[in-house]
């Protein structure tokens, strides 16, 4: 193989292992190389120019796969954290999408300066109290404090939440709410410090269910 062809080949694998999520066994099987080829096109940009033909080392062979699994962790290592990202805003998306039919029927509203994951803990609590067959009476609710201001802090279909379906779609709710601010804090600074956009100039399109 001359040179110029070797280059070529190089950017080719070192494409395949960066962008296209390939492992060196893989890319080797893929292209018909050999995975020193590969191992070498990933450790330098272009190839070492060589006078005398690359010797066979059949010393290093037990320790191949010790190297591969080396090099393999270095490159998921980079990628974990916007791998990570990525699994994250899809969560919120199907969460979300979730959520829609039990929003557009109930229409859950609360207060802005609630907590969301309290709040989420707290909806949470009152519905399996309401699966258990409790009711929302005085003594209840003077005995479970937070419950009250819950009550007093959120609406379903403009009124007071009673059933069992209204604190389902409120948990709701507080969960999105959760996972939104917690997708904006990290965006901020794993994104945002990269110079994009910070999460607050777009959060307004998110607040809405």
């Amino acid at each position: 193989m001359d040179r110029r062809a070797k280059v070529e080949l190089f950017e080719q694998i070192r494409r395949e292992y960066e962008h296209g999520g390939g492992t060196i066994r893989g890319i080797a099987k893929k292209l018909g190389i050999h995975r020193r080829m590969v191992r070498e096109a990933v450790l330098r940009a272009v190839p070492v120019e060589r006078k005398t033909p690359v010797r066979e080392r059949p010393k290093l062979e037990p320790a191949m796969a010790f190297i591969d699994a080396i090099l393999e962790a270095d490159r998921k290592a980079h990628r974990q954290p916007w791998d990570q990202l990525i699994s994250f805003v899809r969560l919120v998306h199907r969460e979300a999408a979730n959520a829609q039919e039990s929003f557009v029927k109930y229409g859950p509203e609360a207060s802005d300066n609630s907590t969301a994951k309290e709040q989420e803990r707290i909806a949470g609590e009152i519905l399996a109290h309401l699966e258990d067959g409790g009711k929302l009476g005085s003594f209840v609710l003077f005995t479970h404090k937070s419950w009250g201001q819950f009550l007093e802090q959120t609406k379903v279909n403009n009124a007071r939440p009673r059933l069992p379906e209204h604190f389902h779609a409120l948990r709701q709710l507080f969960r999105l709410k959760g996972l939104r601010e917690d997708l904006g804090a990290r965006w901020d600074r794993q994104v945002a410090i990269l110079g994009t956009a910070r999460s607050s100039e777009w959060a307004s399109t998110l607040r809405r269910p």
